[in-house]
């Protein structure tokens, strides 16, 4: 009896680690995830190993998608934001998040409103990360003309 519970652990062992590793593209640890440029939608696969290495990546898909909803249908097209935008990366995005989101902890005992806080970070990361402000408003501000 306790062979046969032994082997059938064993199978389902087997079986798990065969099916993970058909699922997944191998991928390097030296591999750089989110290198393509936010004007663009990485592939399906692409983007499923980018959350696998950092879940960050959902997020920035989420303010991509959330972009699209102010700006004109051809704006991520425009050969102007290519070559304006080209650069700003789904890496650089996801680090302008993770750095918001530590901001908002080292500061958030010196403000009692968050209205507060929030501009208090908006000032110190749109200082950080000028590339992405730009971004930001150029989308804002074409919803809005």
């Amino acid at each position: 009896m306790r062979i046969l519970l032994l082997g059938l652990i064993f199978l389902f062992i087997r079986c798990n680690w065969i099916e993970k590793e058909e699922n997944t593209i191998d991928y390097n640890i030296s591999d750089k995830i989110g290198e393509i440029t936010i004007l663009e939608y990485p592939s399906y696969n692409e983007y499923l190993n980018w959350v696998k290495k950092d879940s960050q990546y959902v997020g920035v898909w989420r303010v991509r998608k959330y972009y699209e909803n102010f700006v004109s249908d051809d704006f991520f097209e425009r050969e102007e934001n290519k070559i304006k935008y080209n650069g700003l990366t789904w890496s650089m995005i996801a680090e302008y998040q993770k750095r918001y989101r530590l901001l908002l902890e080292e500061n958030k005992s010196s403000f009692k409103e968050e209205q507060k806080l929030n501009n208090h970070v908006d000032s110190l990361i749109l200082k950080e990360y000028p590339k992405i402000n730009q971004f930001i408003s150029d989308v804002f501000r074409l919803g809005f003309d």
